[in-house]
C-alpha cells in the first residue's frame, strides 16, 4: 500500500497546542514521502461542541471515498465521543484501515468511568498508537494492547547547545497554555519564592487558555512582579523564546508526553517539572531534569533555585536530556508510522 491515501482526523493549528502541532508535523512528513494526505480538521468551529463535531463529520463524508487509511488523533475529553467515535465506526463500515493515535494524561480516570462504553471503539480499530510507555501501561490495565509511536519534532530544527543558566536576571519560560491541566498557579507561586533569592528573575508565560483571567488576578493578588503573559505565539517566536530561556518550567497536573518538553530538550534548556502522567517516562530526576510531585510549588521553587545555583549541573542535565532527542526524529519514527498505517 505504498501509494496509500491517508486521512488525518485531528485538531490542526491554530492553536499551536500539542495535538494539533503533532498532527500537522506528521502530515508534513508523510507528504514529504510522496503520500497523499487529507486533513480533516476537527477544531474548525472552535469550542462549540455540536457544531465542531458536525463539521468534522461533514469533512470526513466528503473525503471518505478517496482514502485508504484513517488516522484519528484523539484524547479522553468530550471530543472523543463527539467526533472520534462516530468516525471510527463510519470508517470501519467503509472498509478503511483505522489507526487511532490516542493522547491525554487522564485516560485512566476516563476509562475507569466509561469502561467498555469508551474502550469498545478503540478495540475495533486496526491499531491504537500511543506516544509513551505511560499510556501503554494505562491501557494494559484495561486489557488493550497499543503500539508506542513516538512524538515528532519539526524538521529543519537542529539541536542547540545546552544552556548554562544565567544567575543575573534569569529567564524562566513556560509554554504549556493557560488551562486547568497545566496548573500555572503552581508555577506562579513557585516563582514568587524564586524571587526571594533572585529578585531580578522573570517568568514568561506563552499561550492562551480559560484560566488566564484567574492567573492575572493571582499575580496581582500575590503581588508577584516580573511575570509576563505573552499570549499565543507563532512557531518562530516560540523558538526565539526558547533560545532566550535559562530554565524551562512545567507545573502540569495532568499530562501524557508533552511536546513542549521535547522542544526544551532540542533547545538545550534545563528543566524543572512536576511528575504528572508520562513525564517520568521522559526524564529522570537529577539526570535529565529536576522533578517534583504535582502541585508542589515549594518543591518546584527549590529545584529552580538549585538549577540557578548549580549552573554547571544544569547544563549537564540539559545535555543529558538532549541526547535522547534522536528517538523523536522522523528517521527513527518513520518505520513505526509506516507499519501502523499499513504502508509497505
Amino acid at each position: 500500500m505504498r501509494s496509500a491515501r491517508i486521512a488525518i482526523v485531528s485538531p490542526f493549528p491554530p492553536p499551536l497546542a500539542g495535538m494539533p502541532h503533532q498532527a500537522n508535523v506528521l502530515a508534513r512528513y508523510l507528504e514529504g514521502e510522496g503520500l497523499a494526505v487529507e486533513r480533516v480538521r476537527t477544531n474548525r468551529l472552535g469550542n462549540i461542541p455540536l457544531l465542531r463535531d458536525l463539521s468534522a463529520l461533514r469533512q470526513f463524508a466528503a473525503i471518505r471515498r478517496r482514502v485508504d487509511v484513517v488516522n484519528i488523533h484523539t484524547c479522553c475529553y468530550m471530543s472523543y465521543f463527539g467526533w472520534a467515535v462516530p468516525i471510527i465506526r463510519w470508517a470501519k463500515a467503509c472498509g478503511l484501515r483505522v489507526v487511532v493515535t490516542y493522547k491525554g494524561g487522564s485516560a485512566r480516570e476516563v476509562f475507569r468511568l466509561t469502561r467498555e462504553v469508551g474502550l469498545h471503539w478503540l478495540r475495533i480499530a486496526d491499531v491504537v498508537t500511543v506516544p509513551s510507555g505511560f499510556l501503554r501501561d494505562v491501557f494494559r490495565e484495561f486489557g488493550l494492547e497499543t503500539r508506542i509511536v513516538r512524538n515528532l519534532y519539526e524538521a529543519n530544527l537542529p539541536a542547540e547547545p545546552p544552556h548554562r543558566p544565567r544567575t543575573v536576571e534569569p529567564r524562566l519560560v513556560m509554554t504549556r497554555g493557560l488551562s486547568h491541566y497545566y496548573n500555572v498557579d503552581c508555577a506562579i507561586r513557585a516563582f514568587r519564592i524564586v524571587l526571594g533569592a533572585y529578585p531580578r528573575a522573570e517568568l514568561l508565560l506563552a499561550g492562551r487558555g480559560n484560566r488566564e483571567p484567574h492567573l492575572r488576578r493571582l499575580v496581582k493578588r500575590l503581588a508577584v512582579p516580573n511575570v509576563t503573559f505573552l499570549g499565543q505565539l507563532d512557531r518562530a517566536r516560540i523558538h526565539e523564546l526558547y533560545r532566550s530561556a535559562d530554565i524551562f518550567v512545567n507545573s502540569s497536573n495532568v499530562d501524557n508526553f508533552p511536546g513542549a518538553l521535547l522542544e526544551a530538550f532540542l533547545f538545550g534548556i534545563p528543566i524543572a517539572t512536576t511528575d504528572a502522567g508520562g513525564i517520568p517516562y521522559m526524564v529522570e530526576h537529577g539526570v535529565s531534569a529536576r522533578m517534583v510531585a504535582r502541585n508542589d510549588h515549594e518543591g518546584l521553587a527549590r529545584e529552580i533555585i538549585y538549577l540557578l545555583e548549580h549552573p554547571d549541573e544544569a547544563e549537564r542535565q540539559a545535555a543529558a536530556a538532549q541526547r535522547n532527542i534522536d528517538e523523536y526524529r522522523w528517521e527513527a519514527v518513520r518505520g513505526q508510522w509506516f507499519d501502523a498505517l499499513g504502508i509497505a
